[in-house]
């Protein structure tokens, strides 16, 4: 007996489901939807990194420095010994399953820039995502407190497009590098955007990692 793409893809999708923890919001602060007509760049922060956990705090002290312990090295210190190449694969070359939990709503904070006055630190509402290693080594899933996931959006021609950009670290600086272990996850976020334009949205990481695709608002200008 055949079974449907669809079908398949409703059976992947609902195991993933089943295998996302539960976030609860330690948040106090209001947030707010973000609504943007130029691509962004996002230093998605991890908020947890680990064995599998059925539930998981999201609060804001100290939040990535937790998630990240014991789940870094950093080159600049004197005792740091460098893996060898073949010890480890980076984010784009590891085999990483990527789930965006459409079903819950949390909070996360980011500086905002603004040309005419003064920068304030705001909070706005994201999808909790969820990465696995499905490797049999260790993947560098990020560096410094970054993770490089992508969003992409549909166009009108049913094309995938990039609706943001990499996080670009300033010059000089000596970043840590992030690492997790095969079968742990690590749990980030996805903003949750505010537009004209309803379509369908996933998040990449490197060429051949994708996420499930669901269904999002955003501005039309974010494709152009």
């Amino acid at each position: 007996m055949k079974i449907s793409l669809s079908i398949l893809f409703f059976i992947f999708s609902n195991l993933l489901y089943s295998q996302a923890p539960k976030l609860i919001e330690d948040i106090k602060d209001k947030a707010a939807f973000y609504t943007s007509n130029v691509k962004n760049s996002w230093e998605r922060e991890p908020i947890y990194m680990g064995n599998f956990q059925k539930e998981i705090i999201n609060k804001f002290e100290d939040n990535r420095l937790l998630a990240i312990e014991n789940h870094y090295e950093n080159p600049c210190n004197k005792g740091y010994i460098k893996r060898e190449k073949n010890s480890f694969k980076n984010a784009f070359e590891g085999k990483v399953t990527i789930f965006v939990d459409t079903t819950q709503k949390i909070k996360f904070s980011k500086i905002v820039y603004h040309t005419n006055s003064s920068n304030t630190f705001d909070f706005f509402y994201a999808n909790p995502v969820i990465l696995t290693n499905n490797d049999l080594q260790d993947v560098q899933i990020g560096y410094g407190y970054y993770i490089p996931l992508i969003m992409q959006a549909q166009n009108e021609k049913g094309e995938w497009k990039d609706i943001e950009s990499y996080y670009a670290a300033d010059c000089g600086t000596c970043l840590s590098m992030i690492y997790f272990k095969p079968n742990e996850i690590t749990v980030t976020t996805s903003v949750i955007y505010d537009g004209n334009y309803e379509t369908k949205l996933r998040l990449r990481l490197g060429e051949n990692n994708f996420s499930n695709v669901f269904t999002g608002k955003i501005s039309r200008l974010q494709l152009e």
